[in-house]
């Protein structure tokens, strides 16, 4: 049920400006320690993919929103949303992968973290960033996270303190065919 996608030109460019203007505004990031090119380039590429995705599912949703957002304005709003659901799109890159399996991390006070809330759906990719290729993993709802108590630990320890884990191996052993497809 993996679907791929390779992001057009029109699309890499305003991937590119996105990148190219939040390098030049990291204040908020150096704060948190700094990140790397490549994290932007996954998070962005990830979020069309999923745009992508959504659409050939029919659903009517907004393009990934690539402004740039003082600290204060920042949100853990869901990245793309239609009239009634809002996905959270979660994305992972090949070196990431290779070093700590399919997993994705999210702030521990991140409203969907703490509580269950209908309608919300994380989207799991896995970004070929040279190549341009998103795969898409899967697309629980938050409730059955939740339900199957699937939040873990960060393997990687530093991280422990403010974020928490989704390991895409443990999903799938206990969310079964459509709870791990439920758009």
């Amino acid at each position: 049920m993996c679907k791929e996608y390779t992001i057009k030109d029109k699309d890499f460019d305003k991937i590119r400006n996105f990148v190219h203007k939040r390098k030049q505004d990291n204040e908020l990031y150096k704060k948190r320690g700094g990140f790397k090119d490549i994290d932007l380039w996954t998070g962005a590429l990830g979020e069309v993919g999923a745009y992508y995705y959504l659409k050939d599912k029919g659903l009517d949703v907004n393009y990934p929103d690539f402004e740039i957002y003082d600290q204060k304005s920042k949100s853990y709003d869901a990245d793309i949303r239609s009239n009634s659901k809002f996905f959270h799109i979660k994305a992972q890159n090949l070196e990431s992968q290779k070093r700590y399996g399919d997993s994705y991390l999210l702030q521990r006070y991140d409203k969907i973290v703490r509580k269950k809330i209908k309608n919300h759906y994380l989207i799991f990719c896995r970004v070929d960033v040279d190549k341009r290729e998103v795969t898409i993993l899967g697309t629980p709802s938050v409730s059955s996270i939740h339900n199957n108590d699937l939040w873990d630990e960060c393997k990687y320890y530093l991280f422990r303190a403010t974020k928490v884990a989704l390991y895409l191996k443990d999903i799938k052993e206990k969310l079964k065919g459509s709870q791990l497809w439920r758009i």
